[in-house]
């Protein structure tokens, strides 16, 4: 490839000098926020100069509409963008006009979103038009906000410049979940920060010292100081640093402040001191009192609040993060998981976690052979204090069985998990069946427990179990399915990316997902009449009634979206 020279005048306009003479073609590529684009150019061989060629790209296409308040009262002044990205002012009568927009060829909408001064960020899904000349309208309502204003310190009082707030959790109440994206804010030099646009409700808010780039060199010299912000780094890696200290010259560590009410239209003070860090260590035996080496330990920081309109359970789980609510005595409670670090014991079954945060802590410690019983407890750790917790890991029985399916033949790839008895939400040891359809798990507890078998096209298995007497075979009956395909209403084309949600007696199943070719497929436990929902972005809803599954079986739907446009 040949770099080009790119010429200021006219605008537009480039040059290549010392192109090879049996180039090939020529290649010109957009930069800049959205995905780029290519035009591509055959050219002879040859030693002649090529001149007054001319290219054209696509300018994407272009959404107009308007920002109000939830009274339909135009909002001037309104920050405006399209996926966080172009953004526009909206004039006097809250009109905006969002253009050059060019998302890959396979989104098939854009988010239109919008803030204003006491007014959080809302947004409209708009479907991407054909043709780039037509221009889609939008009307974006905001609801009103508040402000979360305050100061970040040391434990000694000095500010800590640079520190960075974000609001990170919404705790709800029924569950809770990860905060929108975007508020945040950055402390000045005297430790003050301001977080505008933020939604009434409560949050967990967390705050954090800044970082600081440096390389750890050749010979291991580290060139920045103070300890480690996150992650490990190899000598010679470039990586953040964090950088204040107490004044004690302990590394301080990331604060988290939980139940944090935001109301809308005032401002919620929130003064924060960044705690010293604390050290967890301990010890990993087994039940006779000698010591488990390469035991995996893992450290989860624990946040709990009141569910009051939770009604039965609800689970969001990701790969660093459980969110789990339930009904405890008959009163809701939230409970969030969240890994904060992890280890492997020595040779003497040691671990040690340092530069830890405050607060209650669950650290479960497994058995590196599957053998043992999972290891699992609860504690509290205090700013600039060590503490210990020791971890026994019970001798555990194994579960060996297997899945067949009603004619006797085996089942495999089936997904098998076990929990303790009254668990609502199943999250212990899981595996699949083998082309035999048998399956072990090991390390169980001497203990009744239940047991979860499912898979795609099967009716699942949920009972309980005696794990040292297990039955020689579960059986799993074939599921019927609904089916269908969604397209494009206007233009007979599949739609891809939707939501699909099934209602039927006692319960519901919804994925939203993209489908290849906007075909889908969804089990339900039995042929009786169900209610079918569509959801996707830039299209009108479609809800089917009394649809029986068996009847999709041969004859798939085919279902129509409209665009809410259109």
């Amino acid at each position: 490839p040949v770099e080009p020279e790119t010429l200021e005048e006219p605008a537009g306009t480039f040059r290549l000098e010392g192109v090879p003479v049996d180039a090939g073609e020529l290649v010109l590529v957009t930069q800049g926020p959205w995905s780029e684009r290519r035009v591509t150019e055959a050219i002879e061989p040859g030693e002649d100069e090529l001149a007054g060629l001319e290219f054209t790209f696509d300018s994407g296409f272009a959404v107009a509409g308007l920002v109000t308040d939830e009274h339909d009262t135009p909002l001037p002044g309104a920050v405006v963008d399209a996926d966080r990205r172009n953004t526009v002012v909206a004039d006097a009568a809250g009109r905006f006009l969002l253009r050059d927009i060019a998302p890959r060829e396979t989104t098939e909408s854009v988010e239109v979103g919008a803030v204003a001064p006491w007014y959080h960020r809302s947004w409209e899904n708009v479907r991407v038009p054909r043709e780039v000349s037509t221009v889609p309208e939008v009307h974006v309502r905001l609801e009103g906000g508040g402000a979360l204003v305050g100061t970040v310190t040391a434990p000694h009082g000095a500010p800590v410049p640079g520190a960075e707030v974000r609001i990170v959790y919404t705790q709800t109440g029924h569950h809770g979940q990860t905060a929108p994206e975007g508020l945040e804010a950055t402390a000045d030099a005297e430790g003050r920060y301001r977080i505008d646009h933020v939604p009434g409700g409560r949050f967990v808010v967390r705050a954090r010292a800044p970082a600081i780039a440096g390389t750890i060199t050749a010979d291991g010299e580290v060139v920045a100081e103070g300890e480690l912000a996150s992650g490990t780094f190899e000598l010679g890696q470039e990586g953040f640093f964090s950088e204040p200290t107490a004044d004690d010259g302990t590394p301080l560590v990331p604060a988290w402040i939980p139940d944090v009410v935001v109301a809308v239209g005032e401002e919620t003070p929130l003064d924060i001191v960044l705690p010293r860090e604390a050290v967890l260590e301990g010890r990993v035996t087994d039940a006779y009192g000698s010591p488990v080496p390469g035991a995996e330990v893992l450290l989860e920081r624990v946040l709990r609040w009141d569910a009051p309109d939770l009604e039965g359970s609800s689970s969001t789980s990701s790969r660093d993060l459980r969110i789990l609510s339930r009904l405890v005595d008959g009163a809701g409670l939230t409970v969030l998981y969240a890994k904060e670090d992890s280890a492997t014991t020595d040779a003497a079954g040691l671990y040690r976690f340092a530069g830890l945060t405050t607060g209650e802590k669950q650290v479960t410690a497994t058995d590196p052979d599957g053998q043992r019983v999972t290891a699992r407890d609860d504690t509290t750790v205090s700013a600039g204090h060590d503490h210990t917790l020791d971890l026994v890991l019970a001798t555990g029985i194994t579960l060996r069985s297997r899945v067949v399916d009603e004619t006797g033949a085996p089942v495999d790839e089936a997904n098998v998990q076990i929990d303790e008895t009254g668990a609502s939400i199943l999250d212990g040891p899981s595996t699949l069946t083998d082309h035999d359809g048998r399956f072990e798990l090991g390390g169980l507890p001497a203990e009744r427990q239940q047991l979860f078998i499912h898979k795609s096209g099967y009716q699942a298995v949920f009972l309980e179990i005696d794990p040292a007497s297990p039955e020689p075979s579960y059986v799993l009956t074939r599921s019927p399915s609904v089916r269908g395909r969604v397209v494009d209403a206007l233009h007979e084309e599949a739609i891809t990316r939707y939501t699909a949600m099934v209602e039927y007696g006692g319960g519901a199943m919804s994925n939203q997902s993209t489908w290849e070719d906007g075909r889908f497929e969804m089990d339900v436990h039995a042929d009786e009449p169900v209610r079918l929902t569509i959801r996707a972005p830039g299209y009108r809803e479609e809800v089917l009634e009394d649809v029986m599954p068996s009847a999709t079986m041969n004859r798939p739907l085919e279902i129509k979206l409209t665009p809410e446009e259109g």
